[in-house]
Parts: C-alpha cells; sequence; structure tokens
C-alpha cells in the first residue's frame, strides 16, 4: 500500500505538470485534466490515511475481543449443567425467544406508532373532504 501511494504520487504530479502544458498550447479539453490529477493524489492522500488508520483500528478491536468475558450464557440461556454444547462446529441460534417485558414494551411502542399513524391518515382525509 505504501509503495502504491510512492509511485502513485510521483506519477500524478508528472501527468497534471504535463495536462498544465497542453493546456497552455491550446488544448481546451486538458485543463479539466490539469485539475484532476491533483485531485487524484489528494484521494489517493486521503485513502491510504484512512486505510491505515482502519487497521490499526482493527487491530486494537482484535485485541480488544480476543480476552475472555465473564458472562458464560445468553439473557435466554441456561447457566450450568443445562446450558447447550456450543462447540465451534454448532454455531449459536437465535430461537427468537424473548421475555415478556421486552415483548410488553414492543408492543406499547407499537400501538402508539400505529395511534400516531391513525391520526396522520385522519388529517389527510379530512383535508381532502
Amino acid at each position: 500500500m505504501h509503495a502504491a501511494l510512492v509511485v502513485a504520487l510521483p506519477l500524478f504530479a508528472w501527468a497534471g505538470w504535463w495536462q498544465l502544458h497542453r493546456a497552455l498550447a491550446g488544448n481546451g479539453l486538458s485543463w479539466a485534466y490539469t485539475f484532476e490529477w491533483p485531485f487524484f493524489g489528494a484521494y489517493a492522500i486521503v485513502m491510504w490515511w484512512r486505510l491505515v488508520h482502519d487497521v490499526a483500528a482493527d487491530r486494537a478491536a482484535a485485541a480488544r475481543d480476543a480476552r475472555p468475558t465473564d458472562r458464560a450464557c445468553g439473557p435466554n440461556e441456561p447457566a450450568g449443567d443445562e446450558a447447550p454444547d456450543r462447540s465451534a462446529s454448532a454455531p449459536a441460534r437465535d430461537t427468537g425467544l424473548r421475555s415478556a417485558e421486552t415483548l410488553a414494551g414492543a408492543d406499547s411502542e407499537l400501538d402508539a406508532y400505529n395511534a400516531y399513524l391513525a391520526g396522520l391518515a385522519e388529517k389527510t382525509r379530512r383535508g381532502r373532504s
């Protein structure tokens, strides 16, 4: 990645310089390329910077995720001897089971949203009459 940037930037600079001389010699289309090549160089630098820092962030996240956690099971899973065997060959499944409190909260939010939509529909009907 670093080598590609070291090779590309001088090429972009040379192409911009060459297009500038062509534009000054009367080629009108070359004016666009005169400004385009430095833009390519700036874009290459920005993308190089982001990739270098994304790799560092990914390494830090991988190191953070590699630490063991104290939690052995999920919120809706049995603990201790009743816990299911989670080997590498058997990936975890989401059974779709949720607690009653979670479902009640979701229903009240859904009811409030549906009431809001019904109010909007009523306003629209009254506006058309």
